[in-house]
């Protein structure tokens, strides 16, 4: 869990009180930077740093996988179980944008243009994107992938500039690799807006 300020009470507890207990827990506070004048640019760039810092925490021991949950994101008692169970390198749980526009957090790039689902799938969904809100991640992906946040512009079916976040940078690097991004159906968690 990685934040630079309030942690939802309730995504909080969920973690430390998932059915799947073969886990240890790490909280990692971010400092605020100054990495980009433009505030929501600075924001993705310190999440970037956040998660490559944790990435080298991580990569230091010997953990198989890693599940990272947004202190925002608020995944139910059996997330967690259910994205192990996926047999993926790559799983997530899905969970609505803080934007409160209603869409997902997850979608398809074709030819530049993004698409969202409209509803939540069953089972198990490949996308070419996600949040990482509540991701599962193999060691070897993380082995083989950093965080980043370029500054670079997908399109929505609207022809809306859609700006790259550190988790569409991180998940269509994965699928470009091979390692498949795929959303869990039986795992939907409540998502604070803005």
């Amino acid at each position: 869990m990685i934040t630079d300020g309030p942690i939802v009470g309730s995504a909080f507890k969920s973690v430390l009180s998932q059915s799947y207990t073969d886990t240890s827990f790490l909280l990692y506070i971010e400092k605020r930077r100054n990495l980009h004048p433009n505030p929501f640019l600075n924001r993705l760039k310190m999440i970037s740093v956040a998660r490559n810092e944790v990435r080298k925490m991580v990569l230091a021991t010997d953990c198989e996988f890693v599940w990272w949950v947004d202190s925002d994101t608020t995944p139910k008692e059996n997330a967690l179980e259910l994205l192990m169970k996926s047999g993926k390198d790559v799983t997530c749980g899905w969970y609505l944008g803080a934007d409160g526009s209603g869409s997902w957090t997850c979608g398809w790039i074709k030819h530049g243009l993004v698409s969202y689902p409209n509803d939540v799938h069953e089972g198990l969904l490949s996308v070419d994107f996600c949040g990482l809100g509540c991701s599962l991640m193999s060691r070897k992906s993380l082995e083989d992938i950093e965080f980043d946040c370029p500054e670079t512009y997908d399109f929505s079916q609207d022809g809306d500039k859609l700006l790259t976040s550190d988790a569409t940078f991180w998940t269509k690097k994965a699928n470009s690799l091979g390692y498949g991004v795929y959303m869990h159906g039986g795992v939907v968690c409540d998502h604070k807006t803005r």
